[in-house]
């Protein structure tokens, strides 16, 4: 947001719902403890570029940081640290990462974001981690893209990119059944 003109709209390159950006937008830069899960059901849907996108627009005030203990909520520049975990599935599948992750989603001292997995086994084991934490746990589901807007969208990325030869129908079907 910019101190003067309220919410910005979006210079951003997403396929995502206005809402849902806006919901995503509004957590981060408010939440001062807790965890967001972002569900998404479409891989490549876009949330990683979302999540880059709006850090690069508030990288004066939010830094994302990586899994570990943080004894100080800001960066030596004041800015507030998130923990971003995007995709958790390398976390959750090392014995010795996933205890030290269940131990930070137990008890979060900062503000913490998981966002980019969707295999079965993932969600059942961050499901049982999430039903332990002592913050507050926010779910937010990415509305479902229609494939003609996403197909859509992909042309017109990669046209701005100069990429030619890409059966961009099939590229995201294909994505969408892996």
């Amino acid at each position: 947001m910019s101190a003067s003109n309220g919410p910005k709209e979006p210079s951003r390159r997403v396929l995502l719902d206005r809402g849902f950006v806006d919901a995503v937008e509004r957590w981060m830069l408010t939440a001062t403890s807790g965890v967001l899960v972002i569900e998404q059901s479409q891989t490549g849907c876009g949330v990683s570029r979302l999540l880059d996108v709006l850090q690069e627009e508030h990288a004066r005030h939010v830094a994302w940081v990586s899994m570990g203990h943080h004894a100080c909520r800001r960066t030596v520049l004041g800015q507030k640290k998130i923990m971003l975990i995007d995709p958790p599935d390398s976390v959750i599948v090392d014995a010795a990462k996933s205890v030290q992750f269940a131990q930070l989603v137990q008890t979060p001292s900062i503000p913490m974001i998981i966002a980019g997995f969707k295999r079965r086994s993932v969600v059942a084991k961050l499901g049982a981690m999430l039903k332990k934490s002592s913050g507050t746990v926010t779910h937010l589901t990415v509305p479902p893209i229609p494939d003609d807007d996403a197909v859509n969208f992909l042309v017109s990325v990669a046209a701005e990119k100069g990429v030619e030869g890409v059966d961009f129908r099939r590229a995201w079907s294909t994505t969408l059944n892996q």
